[in-house]
């Protein structure tokens, strides 16, 4: 399993499996004060999953598995840019809701595409 595989599998984990519906509430709150800790939660519980398949794979002796430097730094890299991705997706829903003419409790399909395609786009960047 290389770099892009550990970081694509806990990308998928922590958006699809690991998100609780709270979490994505609180998220698409108006206030700044609510949104800000579960927007960085979410991005940090990738850390834990990420290390995790790491040491298992570290453990096993893996072959071609990723040095420690190579993962520590596309690790930051993702969470990093996984928050900024979320804080911008979060902070334009109203302006595409606006525009689309959505009802307040729907989002808008686009925004949750550009969000996935970028999040996606991170990880090829930084694999190995």
């Amino acid at each position: 399993m290389t770099l892009f595989a550990i970081l694509l599998l806990a990308h998928f984990w922590t958006d699809f499996l690991i998100q609780s519906d709270q979490m994505a509430r609180y998220k698409r709150s108006t206030k700044l004060a609510v949104k800000w800790y579960p927007l960085l939660g979410h991005a940090l519980t990738q850390v834990p999953m990420v290390v995790g398949i790491w040491l298992i794979g570290t453990l096993l002796r893996v072959a071609n598995w990723p040095f420690f430097e190579t993962f520590g730094i596309s690790l930051i890299i993702v969470v990093l840019t996984h928050w900024l991705i979320d804080v911008t997706k979060q902070n334009c829903q109203p302006i595409l809701k606006r525009a689309l003419r959505l009802k307040p409790n729907q989002v808008p399909l686009i925004s949750y595409v550009l969000d996935q395609v970028l999040h996606l786009i991170v990880i090829v960047i930084v694999r190995d």
